[in-house]
C-alpha cells in the first residue's frame, strides 16, 4: 500500500494535505486530510489513516 501525497497547505505545526492512496492496483484519489508536526515528524490520526484505507478494502487491525 502506498499513500502519495499531492498537495499540501501548511500553517505552523498543521498541514492541510490531499493525497492518494493505492493498493494492487487499485488507487483512490483526491482524498483530503490533516497531519501535525510531532518532533519533528508529519502525523496524521490512526482514525484518519483507517477510514481512507478502507476506501481500497483495506481493515485496520483493532487498537
Amino acid at each position: 500500500m502506498s499513500i502519495t501525497p499531492t498537495r499540501a497547505t501548511i500553517i505552523g505545526d498543521t498541514a492541510s494535505v490531499a493525497f492518494e492512496a493505492s493498493i494492487g492496483g487499485g488507487s483512490t484519489p483526491g482524498l483530503l486530510g490533516e497531519v501535525e508536526l510531532v518532533d519533528g515528524v508529519w502525523v496524521a490520526l490512526r482514525q484518519q489513516l483507517c477510514t481512507y484505507v478502507g476506501f481500497i478494502g483495506v481493515e485496520c487491525p483493532p487498537e
